[in-house]
């Protein structure tokens, strides 16, 4: 979540918020690029995210995530889907809202490259300000979670 000012706005005490869900397979995303070095974006600026998938509890994990499991839901932020490269590079593919956003290949963790994708702040109801948000949705991936004891046996002949 990602406060996003209105043109009459200098400042705010919102600040950007990461919320995660429960589970082994994290997703951490993160401002790049930006004009603004506060919390906040104004209405119409551009940005990058630079988003990480990674399993929190084992590092060299090997999860496939699927391309049609991960993908990107968009509120108050937009991507153009017909010049996908206006605002800088985005390794998603946009559907015709600039709202929805599709990865194009499978993420296999450990992820060696993070996904990136710049974007433009709107804020469409003229508020002082609202949130810019970036829902993540990540389905249907198998996690295998094997421990290994040791235990002794003792053998008692009778």
């Amino acid at each position: 979540m990602i406060p996003i000012l209105g043109a009459t706005e200098r400042s705010t005490d919102a600040k950007s918020q990461l919320i995660q869900t429960k589970g082994p397979i994290h997703v951490d995303i993160k401002r790049g690029f930006t004009s603004s070095n506060y919390e906040w974006e104004w209405d119409g600026s551009g940005f990058s995210i630079i988003i990480r998938v990674k399993d929190v509890l084992t590092s060299d994990s090997h999860v496939t995530i699927e391309q049609n499991n991960f993908g990107l839901e968009l509120t108050n932020l937009y991507v153009d889907p017909v010049e996908e490269k206006r605002f800088g590079r985005c390794d998603f593919s946009v559907d015709g809202t600039g709202k929805i956003l599709s990865i194009t290949e499978d993420i296999t963790l450990p992820m060696i490259t993070p996904l990136v994708c710049a974007m433009e702040a709107q804020n469409p109801q003229d508020l002082p300000w609202v949130y810019g948000q970036v829902i993540v949705s990540y389905r249907d991936y198998t996690y295998e979670l094997v421990e290994t004891k040791s235990i002794m046996v003792e053998t008692v002949i009778a």
